[in-house]
């Protein structure tokens, strides 16, 4: 009598969620909320539902009732089995990684298209979160969840605590798999804008590298040969006019007062 009136419950609350089987079997899809995604749209739909399959023990509530947990696809009234449907041929590990792997090759055409990559790494992060699905490590945890629920209600009807429980614990494990794409996704962008901002960074002056400049620069417009030119110029007799047309006036050190500063050049 008291299970049927916790069915009874449970159909008014789940109205198109539950899935009778049995007097004593029965299962509910629990829809998970996540932020900033339509739930009706399919392609996110299908991997954001999972069904809890409830068996009631002959003395439940004073039983623990058997509970089991695993993707729902709506392809099918009764849910199949973690192996069969949440991978489509890929380990757990395996799909995750196919998704989301970004090699060395990626990343440096990302850091070469500069602000366009940037752009469109954005764009597709949420169709990349779309695709992000439970492992097996995770539907461990979510048992072990139903379990350990279970067991603290012992002697109560439980399903509905069972269901919230299932639900915000789905969701807790979700969230931080996106956070970790997130996570990933920034470190790509951070490390592009990086070598984005090179592009208008120039080198430190210093007393030391504003010397070497100045010798090689000097050297380029022959300014090293100036004191021999004077010289040769005075024997010569060159006017005033003359040595000043020619740069060999006083004045052509003026490179030497210029103090050490931390300005960058282009």
């Amino acid at each position: 009598e008291e299970q049927n009136q916790e069915i009874e419950i449970l159909e008014s609350i789940y109205p198109d969620e539950m899935i009778h089987i049995k007097s004593n079997e029965f299962k509910i899809i629990v829809n998970l909320d996540y932020p900033g995604y339509n739930s009706r749209k399919k392609s996110v739909l299908l991997n954001k539902q999972l069904l809890l399959h409830v068996i009631y023990p002959p003395k439940y509530p004073e039983e623990v009732p058997q509970l089991s947990v695993k993707y729902y696809d709506a392809e099918y009234d009764d849910g199949q089995d973690i192996e069969d449907d949440y991978n489509y041929g890929y380990s757990d590990d395996e799909y995750n990684q196919e998704q989301f792997d970004d090699s060395d090759t990626d990343t440096e055409d990302d850091e070469a298209m500069g602000e366009t990559a940037l752009l469109a790494k954005r764009s597709r992060q949420k169709e990349d979160i779309a695709y992000l699905r439970y492992s097996t490590e995770d539907f461990s945890q979510l048992s072990n969840v139903l379990e350990k629920t279970a067991l603290e209600n012992l002697g109560l009807p439980s399903i509905f605590t069972v269901v919230s429980m299932l639900k915000e614990e789905a969701e807790t494990i979700f969230n931080a798999k996106v956070a970790e794409i997130n996570a990933k996704r920034q470190q790509i962008i951070d490390a592009a804008e990086r070598e984005e901002q090179k592009k208008f960074t120039g080198t430190t002056v210093t007393r030391e590298n504003f010397d070497s400049w100045k010798l090689s620069f000097a050297k380029e417009m022959g300014w090293d040969k100036k004191e021999e030119i004077k010289k040769a110029a005075l024997n010569g007799k060159l006017t005033g006019k003359e040595l000043f047309e020619k740069g060999l006036t006083k004045g052509e050190d003026e490179f030497d007062e210029v103090e050490e500063t931390t300005a960058t050049v282009a």
